[in-house]
């Protein structure tokens, strides 16, 4: 009993997500928020036509309305992260739905375009952005092993949803009118306060999994004494000179500014530490410029059909249901094979999903015959389908746990920036060409764009991986040939490729040199440590690549300001690169002229040697 109770005592838990448990009560909570704020968009022409009509809308203000939408989205989702170091995320999301509620509501008092933009554009969009940001999040909180399997069902559900939304429009505008329709879907989303009763915090359900000790080394008395540490604190005496109680404590920070500290205030908008791994990557800005494409997309493709010369509203109507029908299957086939496309990847599934969206949207603009056109319409659901819900695994595969709501946000902004800045450019080339075409077109350049910086990035890829797997096969062979042999030979490879994609205008040809900077990136990095060996005695390796390493550190340290600087001061990667290509040049230089003398010095000295001997013969 007593070796048993002392086993007892010596284990150690940690709090892992559920997984599961109140996690699904959380999926159902979400599964409310998204079907009363996105389910009835679909429903917008019919729901509100006659009756923007009535109140004197203008053509302006058509296009005004979904853009005030989309900027107050981006702004919430931007926001929510500042805002929940002031409050709770349940508080957070009770303010939202009040706000969204609030502006379904007041849309039944609506006079006036002004006051229209206001309900339908500023408050249910800023509820809309809060909601969504606070939704991803909470999942990104309570799900871990399966976050693929459990946003699929909700966004299946969700798609069932907005399917159902236009029937039942329909049907209440035709029995009742516009008002009464307008009270219906007021009554609807009150149900969003339901759904914030069941967002428990995660900390509530966390599961308490058993941990190896012989594995996990914990050091609770080192890191409180750390967390202590972190804080500035004052032992203060008293007048007899006796030390305060050890709770008595000063806590100082580090700025006693009692005005306004506009840093601090930057601060807590922005967190510095996700702009250059986060904002400005491939991660953040793909995403942003996809889902611009895709919702562009969708807004126009009915009125493009008809100017196309569908004429037939049948024709039309079709091509809608297989829109999505393509959508609701793609998100029934990532919750039946969530486990096996958890095993892809969600950067990899994402840009196979815009991938497609390029391909769809090409063949349906070449394609002549009404079948194939159908068959692509259906594809650019199934892409509508990868670009849109993805984007929470994604962005929580990028990010740690702690820092998602914040690059949620930062992804949410530049959205909605991309859609005020393309958005209106979109415009004026239809209304210049007159046509929707050039429109596609360029919808389909983003997902080309978008493409072509992850092929280049594959393509670099597999070039590294290519010349691991030949030094692997072929190592018999690259040994005789010499490691510092080698090492040059890849550095000059390098030069040439870099030298090749500054200099190439081809699209293949830059393809090609990426794929042989891959190629150099392989030998620059696996072969330091044979270079390192062949050059000094076993014993003295350790020391010999501890000072490569100290010596690598200090040239970064050194040029990777000045390289910085320089980028600046030019606002071009132009410089940038040929200043890189320089320190190969350099390398290939002077290590080539160092070991043609190395050999030429080798055979003087046996030259030498033999001349000495024959001498001492004679």
């Amino acid at each position: 009993m007593i070796a048993s109770d002392l086993n007892n005592v010596n284990k150690k838990y940690k709090n892992v997500p559920p997984d599961g448990g109140w996690g699904y009560m959380i999926a159902v909570a979400v599964i409310i928020l998204s079907s009363t704020s996105t389910a009835f968009v679909s429903s917008y022409n019919m729901l509100f036509k006659e009756f923007l009509r009535d109140i004197g809308r203008s053509s302006t203000d058509v296009s005004l309305i979904p853009s005030v939408g989309v900027t107050c989205i981006a702004l919430a989702g931007f926001l929510t992260n500042p805002l929940l170091s002031l409050m709770s995320h349940r508080m957070l999301t009770l303010v939202a739905v009040l706000i969204f509620n609030t502006g379904v509501v007041c849309i039944l008092f609506v006079k006036s375009v002004f006051t229209f933009h206001v309900c339908y554009g500023i408050l249910q969009g800023l509820g809309m952005g809060f909601m969504y940001n606070l939704s991803c999040s909470i999942l990104n909180d309570y799900f871990v092993k399966r976050p693929l399997m459990i946003i699929s069902l909700i966004q299946s559900v969700v798609a069932i949803a907005s399917i159902m939304a236009p029937l039942l429009v329909k049907w209440s505008l035709d029995r009742y009118g516009f008002r009464d329709t307008m009270i219906l879907l007021s009554g609807l989303t009150l149900h969003n306060f339901i759904a914030v009763t069941l967002m428990h915090p995660a900390k509530w359900h966390m599961k308490k999994v058993e941990i190896d000790c012989s594995n996990e080394k914990f050091l609770p008395e080192k890191q409180q004494s750390e967390d202590l540490n972190a804080i500035p604190i004052i032992k203060l005496t008293n007048a007899d000179g006796n030390i305060l109680n050890a709770n008595d404590k000063l806590y100082l920070a580090e700025n006693d500014d009692t005005g306004i500290n506009f840093r601090k205030i930057l601060n807590l908008l922005i967190d510095k530490s996700l702009y250059e791994g986060f904002l400005l990557s491939c991660v953040c800005a793909g995403p942003a410029l996809a889902l611009f494409a895709d919702t562009t997309y969708s807004s126009i493709i009915s009125q493009a059909l008809h100017t196309a010369g569908w004429v037939k509203k049948e024709n039309v109507a079709l091509a809608n249901t297989l829109y999505n029908i393509g959508d609701l299957v793609m998100r029934l086939l990532f919750l039946l094979l969530s486990n096996w496309f958890h095993k892809l990847g969600s950067q990899e599934l994402y840009v196979l999903g815009v991938t497609l969206g390029l391909v769809s949207r090409l063949g349906m603009l070449w394609s002549k015959s009404f079948i194939a056109i159908m068959i692509f319409i259906s594809l650019v659901g199934v892409s509508h389908c990868a670009v849109t819900i993805l984007v929470p695994l994604v962005v929580g595969d990028a990010v740690p746990a702690k820092k998602f709501t914040s690059a949620l946000g930062m992804l949410m902004m530049l959205t909605g920036i991309v859609n005020l800045v393309l958005g209106p450019a979109i415009g004026a080339v239809r209304d210049l060409s007159e046509s929707h075409g050039p429109v596609f077109y360029l919808i389909a350049s983003c997902f080309a764009i978008i493409e072509n910086v992850a092929l280049a990035n594959t393509l670099y890829n597999i070039g590294d991986l290519v010349m691991r797997l030949l030094f692997l096969l072929l190592s018999n062979w690259f040994h005789k040939l010499g490691s510092q042999e080698l090492y040059v030979l890849g550095v000059t490879l390098g030069l040439v490729s870099r030298l090749g994609m500054l200099w190439s205008k081809s699209f293949i040809a830059i393809m090609i040199f990426i794929s042989l900077v891959g190629v150099s990136h392989c030998a620059v990095t696996i072969l330091v440590p044979l270079v390192v060996g062949d050059a000094v005695p076993a014993k003295k390796f350790t020391s010999a690549l501890g000072m490569l390493m100290m010596l690598t550190g200090i040239v970064n340290l050194v040029l990777g300001p000045a390289i910085g600087a320089v980028r600046d001061l030019s606002e071009s990667h132009g410089p940038v690169f040929y200043l890189i290509a320089s320190c190969f040049a350099i390398i290939v230089l002077f290590w080539s002229i160092e070991m043609c003398y190395k050999k030429n010095k080798h055979k003087r000295l046996q030259r030498r040697e033999y001349l000495r001997q024959k001498k001492l013969n004679k």
